[in-house]
């Protein structure tokens, strides 16, 4: 089909398609020598390595290089709004980076300018056409290799790519600007509030920032205290997986927590709870080990999942306050000897420095409040991501 399901008012007509290789040339650089100190020192000239692609607009390189190192060498140098495609390097195992570029630069030999040679294309338009179609080309254009992987060139250039008119591309590609710059705002939203919680976590670590009490008086010093004094020590059981749903839904409620830590060490959702109220859970398995989540509410865990359970007297101290601090500590306790571990009887003898319950709270809900904002910015970045992966799915073909 060459008519987009999604179409801006105004426009009619099928699109064209074309093998890239009609509208591009791919063209590649080099690495001048580095210990030939003419081509570096006092150099000018923006020099990218593959690292350094990913951004969407790229105006700034770590490293600059001379005139002589353009003229007496293989480096490309590239225009500006010149489309920049990382085609070796481990991270395309799992995306494409792709910049473009703000201003003219050299470029090294991980790394292939897709240089524009029909009037029919922009490279705003390609930029995106390319995100949209980034899934589909890891799965047909990367190969694998001994240590990294890379981009078979001849099969990119083979890939079949649909274009409008340029008005059309745009009238796409603005509108793919506008949305591209509310995404980069929340992240720097999120950013922001990250660093002035790490900021003030400082602080409160180093005892600069201290609470008051609800007289407004000091509370007692911070004390030294084993793990295994604060908590009853436990750990989650192997589930069978298929008693996990991916979804939570009414039938299955309750979190599945695991060794990894994204989605907040989710690994999916049960029809039953075995811990209900406060705790700490930490990763005990695995490249994630010594992890500390705090978590309430009804959930499971796996076997690879350490849980400390308040006891009586320490009723409170399962909370993020707690979390964070294990946070600095257990790192240094995590054994590398193969799997990485940090298994039930080491947690239990590290030694943590914390403030009284009632400070405790003071933080805890201070803590809270940050990474509830943070949260809420980070579920309107991802509605809007998924708006945007909507719209690419209807407004290309």
């Amino acid at each position: 089909m060459n008519v987009p399901q999604l179409r801006f008012s105004g426009f009619d007509g099928k699109w064209e398609n074309f093998e890239l290789k009609k509208l591009v040339k791919l063209e590649g650089g080099a690495t001048p020598l580095k210990s030939e100190k003419r081509y570096w020192q006092d150099g000018h000239i923006p020099w990218v390595s593959s690292q350094e692609v990913g951004s969407k607009k790229l105006d700034k390189t770590t490293f600059n290089i001379t005139e002589a190192a353009v003229s007496e060498t293989s480096t490309k140098m590239v225009d500006k709004d010149t489309l920049l495609l990382v085609v070796r390097s481990g991270i395309l195992v799992r995306k494409i980076p792709l910049s473009i570029t703000s201003v003219p630069m050299a470029i090294n030999q991980d790394i292939k300018a897709m240089i524009i040679k029909d009037k029919k294309l922009r490279p705003l338009f390609l930029y995106q056409w390319m995100k949209k179609n980034e899934k589909a080309m890891l799965s047909n254009v990367v190969k694998g290799g001994t240590t990294v992987q890379s981009v078979n060139t001849p099969d990119l250039q083979d890939y079949l790519i649909g274009i409008p008119s340029i008005n059309e591309q745009n009238k796409i590609a603005e509108f793919f600007e506008l949305i591209d710059e509310k995404i980069e705002k929340l992240q720097e939203k999120i950013e922001k509030l990250q660093q002035f919680k790490k900021g003030m976590m400082q602080k409160i670590f180093s005892q600069e920032l201290r609470f008051k009490d609800e007289d407004g008086g000091e509370f007692s010093e911070w004390e030294e205290k084993k793990v295994r004094d604060i908590f009853e020590i436990t750990r989650g059981t192997v589930i069978a997986k298929p008693s996990i749903n991916e979804i939570k839904s009414s039938t299955h409620p309750y979190p599945v927590y695991s060794s990894q830590t994204k989605n907040k060490g989710i690994l999916g959702w049960a029809s039953t709870y075995d811990f209900e109220g406060d705790f700490l859970t930490w990763t005990t398995d695995g490249a994630n080990a010594g992890r500390v989540f705090s978590r309430d509410g009804k959930f499971r865990c796996t076997n690879v999942c350490g849980v400390l359970v308040e006891k009586k007297e320490t009723k409170g101290y399962a909370n993020l306050l707690l979390a964070e601090i294990l946070n600095l500590e257990t790192p240094k306790h995590v054994s590398y000897v193969g799997n990485p571990k940090l298994m039930n009887g080491v947690m239990g003898n590290i030694t943590i420095k914390i403030p009284s319950v009632e400070e405790q709270q003071k933080i805890h809900m201070a803590l809270t409040s940050f990474d509830f904002k943070i949260e809420k910015e980070k579920e309107k970045l991802m509605v809007l991501e998924e708006q945007k992966k909507g719209f690419m799915q209807g407004m290309f073909i």
